[in-house]
């Protein structure tokens, strides 16, 4: 069977993903893999890359001229594709990402002509910022594609009720462990005033990535400053903000004068986060909404536990206060939980519940595993 996986992004942590399913589908088919110019392969898996998205883009700061070369590069890369597709027969298509609906939409109708099945993964139901608008949109997307990915049985509910006549099209599978993620770091080239920062504090809480409403860092945020900020533990928030991130924008100085508390508001390379996150003892989620999170099996990598809250498939891939901990999606209950931490939960319990996380990602979420299921269950029918 000659499968084609389209994804465009294939970079930083989707890199993670991407070389995860690329790795389980190669076993049983013959893949040829369509994504981002800078993607890294880091299996012995068998198959074929062509790096054909972003070339020039991806290496910009972002603006308005980032934002129109990344149009065009899109299109552009996308004919390419076409091209390929029509040259060789392939069995199925299976998209990871779509990142321009509306310009999507047509190239879905000529991918189609062009393969036996055609398969998309929904990461996110609806995309986290603006979601609501994107729904006519999606809706002729699903309409389009002959099956619908989905991560979790959370995320399955939450799509069947805002896409209910697609219900049929939906496939659960599940997101998979990391392959070979890089968890050491060169403490050399840290910045001298960071490593100063880390040290005596009884524990260290992360949260790591692109910030936006619906991670809900402003909360955690507001519950730290308002309970927490004098206590001998350390709050790391890392990763860049949304420029429209308003409820966060409001508390900006308030997170810079709190004394425990480390903002980094850029994007963090992988050396730095690195280290951040092995110095920490706990990964917080304060997600308001998800569908599912790859930050789990980041922290399973790094044998570090979780606090997120209960929103989309996060509970399916946690065992609560054995390996992590799970609140209801509220913001008191978010609150009562970090102080539960923060003074009854000890480090060496902290340590445990991190290796257990480890060992049960390792054993229930293999690529191998995942890529049988999607040949014999979708693939193939």
């Amino acid at each position: 069977m000659k499968v084609a996986m389209i994804d465009p992004w294939g970079i930083n942590n989707i890199g993670m993903y991407t070389n995860g399913i690329c790795s389980g589908i190669s076993e049983t088919t013959e893949l040829t893999l369509f994504t981002n110019y800078y993607f890294q392969k880091n299996t012995n898996s068998e198959y074929e890359i062509k790096n054909i998205f972003f070339e020039k883009s991806e290496q910009m700061k972002r603006g308005k001229i980032r934002i129109l070369l990344r149009g065009y590069e899109y299109i552009k890369s996308y004919i390419k594709v076409i091209k390929e597709l029509r040259k060789k027969n392939y069995d199925v298509v299976h998209i990871q990402w779509l990142l321009m609906y509306k310009i999507d939409i047509w190239y879905l109708k000529k991918i189609k002509k062009h393969c036996k099945k055609l398969v998309y993964t929904a990461h996110n139901v609806i995309p986290h910022s603006k979601g609501e608008s994107y729904v006519k949109d999606l809706k002729k997307i699903y309409k389009i594609v002959d099956a619908i990915i989905l991560h979790g049985h959370g995320i399955k509910e939450e799509f069947e009720t805002l896409f209910p006549e697609f219900k049929e099209k939906v496939v659960i599978q599940n997101h998979g462990t990391y392959l070979n993620h890089e968890t050491i770091f060169n403490i050399d080239v840290i910045d001298k005033d960071i490593i100063s920062k880390l040290e005596n504090y009884d524990k260290i809480f992360i949260f790591f990535g692109n910030m936006f409403y619906n991670k809900g860092v402003d909360r955690l945020a507001k519950i730290w400053i308002e309970n927490l900020s004098e206590v001998n533990q350390l709050l790391i928030i890392a990763g860049r903000k949304n420029a429209e991130y308003k409820e966060l924008n409001d508390i900006e100085e308030k997170i810079y004068t709190c004394g425990n508390i480390l903002y980094i508001n850029e994007y963090v390379e992988n050396n730095l986060l690195n280290y951040l996150i092995n110095k920490s003892d706990v990964i917080l989620l304060p997600y308001r909404h998800a569908s599912m999170s790859g930050v789990i099996f980041t922290a399973a990598e790094f044998n570090k536990p979780v606090l997120c809250t209960d929103t989309g498939a996060l509970a399916e891939y946690i065992v609560n206060r054995e390996n992590s901990f799970l609140v209801e999606n509220d913001t008191q209950k978010y609150h009562e939980m970090l102080e539960y931490i923060s003074y009854q939960v000890s480090k060496r319990k902290l340590i445990d519940m991190g290796y257990n996380l480890n060992v049960y990602i390792s054993e229930n979420y293999s690529w191998n595993n995942i890529g049988r299921k999607l040949y014999e269950e979708v693939y193939r029918l």
